[in-house]
């Protein structure tokens, strides 16, 4: 039995590396370009067999059973990763061009690009998964009139385009004055994802049982404490989910950010990236993929986190000590 089970994770997990080859291939195209390539596109062959490569070396350390051998392997590939990159011709090079881009043209730094974008993307998860916790539970445990309707309407507003809804929030951020700062883009993209959380998170809540709670609160508890000690720490696994890809969406967003600021001192990060692969006078690829590397490190910083709470017994209920 245990042979047939490492056999099926086995043809799994090659069937899973297999159809990822086009992203780790991309991925590789961009680090080599990232460490190799000056001004222009580096050569696609190497970076493709960077990438396949690197799938295959992960997809073997994923099926290693061992967790501290699978865990040193995982830092030696990380450490091979680095040390590669910083050693190459242009990596750190590159890297400094990217940061330094603001100097070609009429934009603010890569840091404060940054600064800006980190705000939006953890205020947008913090009140989405906030809301959407709060609106979930409640629709999950109580019955009120129009209920149903309520529901149906979560449903129907995700038919509507994005670009038809941001022209009346654009209005509506203006009477607030909030066009141009980050809390009128963190209300933007809350207004669009909570439908889809809202619902995410009352299907976790209609999974967790009632009489945990019933349980709470004929021991003394209140309806708050029966929330937060019963139901909550159930749920835990999806409120996080929904924080990961609140922040995902948050941090790579171009469309709201585009139309919510308006000067060029108040960009995020994705408006930094496209303004230089944008440039007029000559894209640098090797900075534009240095950065796209540094693009991607919150995303992925933000995940391992969520990874950890949710597989870690008792992190998330911990928290409230």
């Amino acid at each position: 039995m245990r042979e047939t089970n490492r056999l099926l994770n086995m043809v799994w997990a090659a069937g899973l590396a297999a159809v990822s080859f086009p992203l780790a291939a991309g991925v590789g195209w961009m680090l080599w370009t990232a460490a190799a390539a000056d001004i222009s596109p580096a050569a696609p062959g190497p970076g493709f067999a960077a990438g396949g490569a690197a799938l295959v070396y992960a997809t073997a350390v994923a099926l290693t059973s061992n967790r501290r051998l699978r865990t040193a392997l995982w830092l030696i590939g990380a450490a091979a990763a680095a040390s590669a990159f910083l050693l190459s011709p242009h990596g750190i090079e590159n890297i400094a061009a990217a940061i330094s881009g603001g100097a070609t043209f009429n934009g603010p730094s890569a840091m404060s690009a940054a600064a800006t974008g980190l705000i939006v993307a953890s205020g947008h998860a913090a009140l989405t998964t906030a809301a959407a916790t709060l609106a979930g539970y409640v629709c999950s445990r109580s019955a009120f009139r129009g209920q149903s309707m309520f529901l149906i309407g979560l449903f129907a507003v995700q038919a509507f385009p994005t670009m038809v809804l941001l022209a009346p929030q654009f209005l509506l951020l203006h009477q607030l004055s909030l066009v141009d700062a980050p809390g009128g883009a963190i209300l933007v993209l809350s207004a669009l994802e909570l439908p889809f959380a809202i619902l995410f998170m009352k299907a976790a809540f209609d999974r967790t049982p009632v009489e945990l709670e019933l349980s709470a609160l004929a021991d003394g508890a209140s309806r708050a404490e029966a929330f937060r000690d019963a139901a909550l720490p159930l749920a835990a696994p999806a409120a996080v989910a929904v924080a990961v890809l609140s922040f995902m969406v948050g941090w790579g967003d171009y469309v709201v950010a585009q139309i919510v600021f308006v000067s060029q001192e108040n960009w995020t990060f994705s408006m930094y990236v496209h303004r230089l692969a944008d440039e007029n006078l000559g894209v640098d690829y090797g900075a534009l993929a240095a950065l796209s590397l540094v693009y991607a490190l919150p995303s992925l910083f933000c995940l391992a986190i969520g990874r950890h709470v949710v597989m870690r017994s008792g992190a998330w209920t911990r928290l409230f000590e």
